[in-house]
Protein backbone atom coordinates (compact mmCIF):
# COMPACT_ATOMS: atom_id res chain seq x y z
CA UNK A 1 0.00 0.00 0.00
CA UNK A 2 1.43 3.12 -1.04
CA UNK A 3 0.91 6.27 0.90
CA UNK A 4 0.44 6.79 4.71
CA UNK A 5 -1.78 5.96 6.82
CA UNK A 6 -2.50 6.38 10.97
CA UNK A 7 -5.33 4.49 13.11
CA UNK A 8 -5.96 6.68 16.07
CA UNK A 9 -6.25 5.26 19.76
CA UNK A 10 -7.20 1.82 18.94
CA UNK A 11 -6.19 -1.33 21.35
CA UNK A 12 -3.00 -2.20 19.72
CA UNK A 13 -1.97 -5.99 20.52
CA UNK A 14 1.65 -5.61 21.08
CA UNK A 15 3.68 -8.56 21.12
CA UNK A 16 3.88 -8.47 25.21
CA UNK A 17 1.03 -6.25 25.89
CA UNK A 18 -2.13 -4.42 24.78
CA UNK A 19 -2.22 -0.65 24.82
CA UNK A 20 -4.39 2.13 23.58
CA UNK A 21 -1.88 4.47 21.23
CA UNK A 22 -1.82 5.78 17.86
CA UNK A 23 -0.11 3.50 14.41
CA UNK A 24 1.32 4.86 11.16
CA UNK A 25 2.04 2.95 8.27
CA UNK A 26 4.15 4.34 5.34
CA UNK A 27 4.21 2.63 1.88
CA UNK A 28 2.90 -0.40 3.81
CA UNK A 29 5.47 -0.39 7.10
CA UNK A 30 4.47 0.49 10.12
CA UNK A 31 6.85 3.27 10.75
CA UNK A 32 5.99 4.29 14.07
CA UNK A 33 3.90 3.36 17.49
CA UNK A 34 2.94 5.78 19.86
CA UNK A 35 0.45 7.41 22.50
CA UNK A 36 0.32 10.30 20.23
CA UNK A 37 1.62 10.12 16.33
CA UNK A 38 2.27 13.65 15.82
CA UNK A 39 1.69 15.16 12.13
CA UNK A 40 -0.96 13.96 9.65
CA UNK A 41 -1.48 10.96 7.02
CA UNK A 42 -3.42 10.77 3.64
CA UNK A 43 -5.83 8.16 5.79
CA UNK A 44 -6.37 9.20 9.45
CA UNK A 45 -8.76 6.00 10.93
CA UNK A 46 -10.73 6.46 14.29
CA UNK A 47 -9.91 3.52 16.32
CA UNK A 48 -11.79 4.79 19.59
CA UNK A 49 -13.26 1.30 20.87
CA UNK A 50 -11.58 -0.91 18.23
CA UNK A 51 -8.87 -3.62 18.20
CA UNK A 52 -6.08 -2.98 16.30
CA UNK A 53 -4.05 -6.52 15.31
CA UNK A 54 -1.16 -8.13 13.42
CA UNK A 55 -2.65 -10.01 10.23
CA UNK A 56 -4.12 -13.63 11.29
CA UNK A 57 -2.56 -16.80 10.87
CA UNK A 58 -5.34 -19.69 10.31
CA UNK A 59 -3.71 -22.99 10.44
CA UNK A 60 -6.82 -25.10 9.35
CA UNK A 61 -8.69 -24.14 6.07
CA UNK A 62 -10.09 -26.84 3.81
CA UNK A 63 -8.55 -25.27 0.06
CA UNK A 64 -10.24 -28.86 -1.30
CA UNK A 65 -13.92 -27.33 -0.81
CA UNK A 66 -16.50 -25.40 -2.82
CA UNK A 67 -13.97 -22.29 -3.21
CA UNK A 68 -11.23 -21.77 -5.27
CA UNK A 69 -8.14 -20.07 -3.55
CA UNK A 70 -8.79 -16.55 -4.82
CA UNK A 71 -12.11 -16.58 -3.53
CA UNK A 72 -11.20 -18.16 -0.34
CA UNK A 73 -8.20 -15.72 0.19
CA UNK A 74 -9.97 -12.50 -0.74
CA UNK A 75 -12.44 -12.87 2.26
CA UNK A 76 -9.64 -13.97 4.95
CA UNK A 77 -7.85 -10.66 3.82
CA UNK A 78 -11.53 -9.13 4.75
CA UNK A 79 -11.55 -10.87 8.00
CA UNK A 80 -8.23 -9.78 8.66
CA UNK A 81 -6.59 -12.89 7.71
CA UNK A 82 -3.48 -12.86 5.98
CA UNK A 83 -1.92 -16.00 5.71
CA UNK A 84 -4.12 -19.65 5.34
CA UNK A 85 -2.91 -22.82 5.78
CA UNK A 86 -4.57 -25.71 4.88
CA UNK A 87 -4.98 -28.93 2.30
CA UNK A 88 -6.00 -29.86 -1.10
CA UNK A 89 -5.87 -32.85 -2.59
CA UNK A 90 -2.22 -33.52 -2.84
CA UNK A 91 -0.81 -36.98 -2.12
CA UNK A 92 2.36 -36.98 -4.16
CA UNK A 93 5.58 -34.17 -4.55
CA UNK A 94 4.13 -33.97 -8.28
CA UNK A 95 0.60 -33.06 -6.96
CA UNK A 96 1.92 -30.71 -4.43
CA UNK A 97 3.70 -28.34 -6.79
CA UNK A 98 0.95 -28.71 -9.21
CA UNK A 99 -1.43 -27.15 -6.46
CA UNK A 100 1.54 -24.77 -5.66
CA UNK A 101 1.90 -23.71 -9.28
CA UNK A 102 -1.95 -23.44 -9.83
CA UNK A 103 -2.03 -20.62 -6.93
CA UNK A 104 0.67 -18.44 -7.92
CA UNK A 105 -1.23 -15.19 -8.37
CA UNK A 106 -4.07 -15.74 -7.16
CA UNK A 107 -4.14 -16.03 -3.94
CA UNK A 108 -4.54 -11.93 -1.89
CA UNK A 109 -3.48 -13.76 1.25
CA UNK A 110 -0.06 -15.62 2.16
CA UNK A 111 -0.73 -19.61 1.99
CA UNK A 112 1.26 -22.84 2.73
CA UNK A 113 -0.20 -26.21 1.90
CA UNK A 114 0.12 -29.47 3.12
CA UNK A 115 0.73 -32.67 1.84
CA UNK A 116 -1.98 -35.64 2.84
CA UNK A 117 -1.00 -38.88 4.08
CA UNK A 118 -2.20 -41.71 3.07
CA UNK A 119 -1.96 -45.43 3.85
CA UNK A 120 0.63 -46.30 0.68
CA UNK A 121 2.45 -42.89 0.35
CA UNK A 122 5.27 -42.74 3.19
CA UNK A 123 7.90 -41.98 0.56
CA UNK A 124 6.15 -39.27 -0.99
CA UNK A 125 6.16 -38.00 2.44
CA UNK A 126 9.44 -38.01 3.23
CA UNK A 127 10.63 -35.95 0.09
CA UNK A 128 8.09 -33.57 -0.24
CA UNK A 129 10.25 -30.63 0.80
CA UNK A 130 7.90 -28.04 0.04
CA UNK A 131 4.47 -29.27 2.36
CA UNK A 132 4.33 -26.65 4.99
CA UNK A 133 2.86 -29.97 7.04
CA UNK A 134 1.79 -33.90 6.70
CA UNK A 135 -2.18 -34.14 6.84
CA UNK A 136 -2.99 -37.27 8.67
CA UNK A 137 -6.65 -38.09 8.10
CA UNK A 138 -8.42 -40.27 10.16
CA UNK A 139 -7.80 -43.53 8.20
CA UNK A 140 -4.57 -43.40 8.73
CA UNK A 141 -4.28 -42.24 12.03
CA UNK A 142 -6.05 -45.60 13.14
CA UNK A 143 -3.95 -48.17 10.81
CA UNK A 144 -0.85 -49.84 11.62
CA UNK A 145 1.38 -47.61 9.14
CA UNK A 146 0.97 -44.90 11.64
CA UNK A 147 4.05 -45.93 13.34
CA UNK A 148 6.18 -45.73 10.53
CA UNK A 149 5.06 -42.02 9.69
CA UNK A 150 5.16 -40.63 13.43
CA UNK A 151 8.72 -42.22 13.63
CA UNK A 152 10.23 -41.12 10.19
CA UNK A 153 8.56 -38.13 9.46
CA UNK A 154 10.52 -35.07 10.35
CA UNK A 155 7.76 -32.55 8.94
CA UNK A 156 5.03 -31.37 11.26
CA UNK A 157 2.31 -33.93 11.46
CA UNK A 158 -1.09 -32.03 11.47
CA UNK A 159 -3.48 -34.87 12.89
CA UNK A 160 -7.16 -35.30 11.93
CA UNK A 161 -7.68 -36.76 14.87
CA UNK A 162 -10.69 -39.06 14.46
CA UNK A 163 -11.24 -43.10 14.26
CA UNK A 164 -13.54 -43.25 11.00
CA UNK A 165 -14.14 -47.03 12.24
CA UNK A 166 -14.83 -46.52 15.51
CA UNK A 167 -17.82 -44.01 14.42
CA UNK A 168 -19.33 -46.35 11.77
CA UNK A 169 -19.57 -48.59 14.02
CA UNK A 170 -21.61 -46.45 16.74
CA UNK A 171 -23.63 -45.66 13.95
CA UNK A 172 -24.35 -48.56 13.16
CA UNK A 173 -25.72 -48.74 16.37
CA UNK A 174 -28.41 -45.89 16.22
CA UNK A 175 -29.71 -46.79 12.46
CA UNK A 176 -33.04 -45.18 13.03
CA UNK A 177 -31.55 -41.85 13.97
CA UNK A 178 -32.49 -39.05 11.97
CA UNK A 179 -32.69 -36.35 13.77
CA UNK A 180 -29.06 -33.76 13.80
CA UNK A 181 -29.51 -33.27 17.74
CA UNK A 182 -28.28 -36.67 18.11
CA UNK A 183 -25.02 -36.16 16.03
CA UNK A 184 -22.72 -35.35 19.41
CA UNK A 185 -23.80 -39.11 20.57
CA UNK A 186 -22.62 -40.73 17.17
CA UNK A 187 -19.50 -39.25 17.43
CA UNK A 188 -19.35 -39.09 21.10
CA UNK A 189 -16.86 -38.28 23.48
CA UNK A 190 -15.19 -41.07 24.24
CA UNK A 191 -14.56 -41.72 19.98
CA UNK A 192 -12.56 -37.78 20.87
CA UNK A 193 -10.58 -39.38 23.68
CA UNK A 194 -9.68 -42.10 21.65
CA UNK A 195 -8.70 -40.43 18.64
CA UNK A 196 -6.73 -38.02 21.07
CA UNK A 197 -5.11 -40.89 22.94
CA UNK A 198 -3.80 -42.78 20.09
CA UNK A 199 -2.73 -39.46 18.30
CA UNK A 200 -0.72 -38.97 21.67
CA UNK A 201 0.67 -42.42 22.42
CA UNK A 202 2.20 -42.02 18.63
CA UNK A 203 4.09 -38.36 19.42
CA UNK A 204 5.10 -39.59 22.74
CA UNK A 205 6.61 -42.69 21.46
CA UNK A 206 8.48 -40.89 18.87
CA UNK A 207 9.12 -37.19 19.35
CA UNK A 208 7.89 -35.81 16.44
CA UNK A 209 5.89 -32.74 16.24
CA UNK A 210 2.52 -33.04 15.85
CA UNK A 211 -0.53 -30.62 16.15
CA UNK A 212 -4.46 -31.52 17.39
CA UNK A 213 -6.62 -30.16 14.87
CA UNK A 214 -9.87 -30.52 16.47
CA UNK A 215 -10.08 -30.55 20.28
CA UNK A 216 -13.98 -30.63 21.10
CA UNK A 217 -14.76 -31.52 24.73
CA UNK A 218 -13.24 -31.79 28.26
CA UNK A 219 -12.13 -34.73 28.38
CA UNK A 220 -9.19 -34.26 25.80
CA UNK A 221 -8.22 -31.39 27.39
CA UNK A 222 -7.34 -33.62 30.50
CA UNK A 223 -5.71 -36.04 28.31
CA UNK A 224 -3.80 -33.19 26.91
CA UNK A 225 -2.75 -31.92 30.03
CA UNK A 226 -1.84 -34.99 31.85
CA UNK A 227 0.62 -35.87 28.42
CA UNK A 228 2.13 -32.61 28.76
CA UNK A 229 4.38 -33.74 26.04
CA UNK A 230 5.98 -30.62 24.57
CA UNK A 231 6.52 -31.04 21.10
CA UNK A 232 2.85 -31.63 20.87
CA UNK A 233 0.16 -28.38 20.23
CA UNK A 234 -3.13 -28.40 20.13
CA UNK A 235 -6.13 -26.29 18.43
CA UNK A 236 -9.53 -25.17 19.28
CA UNK A 237 -12.24 -24.32 15.97
CA UNK A 238 -14.24 -21.67 16.28
CA UNK A 239 -17.71 -23.12 16.66
CA UNK A 240 -16.80 -25.16 19.48
CA UNK A 241 -16.19 -22.00 21.25
CA UNK A 242 -19.12 -19.70 19.87
CA UNK A 243 -21.94 -23.19 20.28
CA UNK A 244 -23.27 -25.03 22.38
CA UNK A 245 -25.65 -27.84 21.39
CA UNK A 246 -28.36 -25.79 21.13
CA UNK A 247 -27.70 -24.86 17.59
CA UNK A 248 -29.43 -27.76 16.20
CA UNK A 249 -32.90 -26.54 17.23
CA UNK A 250 -32.48 -23.44 15.23
CA UNK A 251 -29.88 -24.44 12.26
CA UNK A 252 -31.08 -27.88 11.96
CA UNK A 253 -28.62 -29.92 9.41
CA UNK A 254 -26.48 -26.67 9.18
CA UNK A 255 -25.32 -27.11 12.49
CA UNK A 256 -23.47 -30.32 11.29
CA UNK A 257 -20.05 -30.97 11.70
CA UNK A 258 -17.04 -33.11 13.23
CA UNK A 259 -16.68 -33.25 15.40
CA UNK A 260 -19.91 -32.24 16.44
CA UNK A 261 -20.48 -28.86 18.44
CA UNK A 262 -21.16 -30.35 22.20
CA UNK A 263 -22.81 -29.26 25.39
CA UNK A 264 -21.95 -26.03 27.67
CA UNK A 265 -19.67 -27.69 29.86
CA UNK A 266 -17.31 -28.47 26.98
CA UNK A 267 -17.14 -24.59 25.50
CA UNK A 268 -16.62 -23.72 29.16
CA UNK A 269 -13.86 -26.27 29.22
CA UNK A 270 -11.93 -25.23 25.96
CA UNK A 271 -12.12 -21.36 26.83
CA UNK A 272 -10.64 -22.43 30.15
CA UNK A 273 -7.80 -24.04 28.32
CA UNK A 274 -7.34 -21.25 26.35
CA UNK A 275 -6.76 -19.09 29.17
CA UNK A 276 -4.53 -21.55 30.73
CA UNK A 277 -2.74 -21.68 27.42
CA UNK A 278 -3.18 -25.57 27.28
CA UNK A 279 -5.04 -24.77 23.42
CA UNK A 280 -2.35 -23.04 21.96
CA UNK A 281 -4.04 -22.15 18.99
CA UNK A 282 -7.72 -21.02 17.61
CA UNK A 283 -8.37 -21.63 14.13
CA UNK A 284 -11.24 -21.57 11.83
CA UNK A 285 -11.86 -25.34 10.39
CA UNK A 286 -13.43 -23.35 7.65
CA UNK A 287 -15.23 -26.06 5.87
CA UNK A 288 -17.66 -24.50 3.16
CA UNK A 289 -20.62 -26.62 2.57
CA UNK A 290 -23.04 -25.94 -1.13
CA UNK A 291 -27.00 -25.92 0.26
CA UNK A 292 -27.80 -28.69 -0.91
CA UNK A 293 -25.67 -31.39 0.60
CA UNK A 294 -26.13 -29.40 4.06
CA UNK A 295 -29.97 -29.44 3.59
CA UNK A 296 -29.95 -33.41 3.28
CA UNK A 297 -31.66 -35.81 5.86
CA UNK A 298 -29.49 -36.18 8.72
CA UNK A 299 -27.34 -38.55 8.95
CA UNK A 300 -26.47 -38.09 5.22
CA UNK A 301 -26.05 -33.66 4.91
CA UNK A 302 -22.46 -33.09 4.75
CA UNK A 303 -20.60 -31.92 7.77
CA UNK A 304 -18.99 -28.33 7.93
CA UNK A 305 -19.45 -24.37 8.04
CA UNK A 306 -18.07 -21.75 6.68
CA UNK A 307 -16.49 -20.55 9.57
CA UNK A 308 -13.06 -18.04 8.26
Amino acid sequence: MAGTLIVRQARLALPDRVVIGDLAVEDGIISEIAPRVTGTADVELDGTGLALLPGLVDTDVRLDACEDLATLSARAVLSGVTTVLGSRTAQTRTELKSELTQAVGTASAHYGLFIRATLDNLDELLAAERARAVLVPGEVLESEGAEALFKQSDKLLVVDHVLPERIANRRALYPEVNDPAEHPKIEDVDSAVAATRRALQLAKLHGGRTHLQHVSCAEEIALLTQASIAAVTAAVRLPYLTFDDAPYERLGTRAVTSPPIRGRRHRDALWQALSEATLAVVSSGHCPVKAPSKDRAYPTTHPGMPTL
